[in-house]
């Protein structure tokens, strides 16, 4: 699975947030939760619609696992590839269950494998409201 630092636009005034290490799952996720907020370009676009220079950076992928000796210095090992249940149950404990299961129902959910796709799945996307924002205050 690809990993990439991504900057998402939370809203229309072009409040922007950096997360690293994000999957094309994860963005799916994350398109879907916020292109309302965002007047409907959540990741910034070029004029030609495609992703803008610096808004997706893909930085490797999830069979690299990166580290530290005991000197301090980088390392790298490779690891089993996440298969798509761990995907689900590690976007699971980072996000709402309703919202990770109405975008990927199932035990072995089908998740886009690019950026492109996740962008589209996102956008097309209506993720049910969370318990906190369901909340009435009198």
């Amino acid at each position: 699975m690809k990993l990439a630092t991504v900057i998402l636009n939370l809203s229309k005034e072009g409040h922007h947030v950096t997360r690293e290490h994000v999957t094309p799952a994860e963005l799916a996720l994350l398109v879907a939760e916020h292109h309302v907020n965002a007047g409907g370009k959540p990741i910034d676009m070029d004029s030609d619609e495609k992703f803008a220079k610096r808004a997706i950076t893909e930085t490797g992928d999830t069979a690299v696992e990166v580290g530290k000796d005991e000197k301090g210095n980088a390392t790298k090992k490779t690891v089993p590839a996440r298969s798509t249940g761990d995907e689900k149950k590690r976007l699971m404990g980072r996000y709402a269950g309703n919202k990770v299961n109405a975008m990927f129902p199932g035990a072995m959910p089908q998740m886009p494998s690019t950026y492109e796709e996740a962008y589209k799945l996102g956008l097309g996307t209506v993720l049910p409201s969370s318990k906190l924002t369901e909340v009435k205050i009198a």
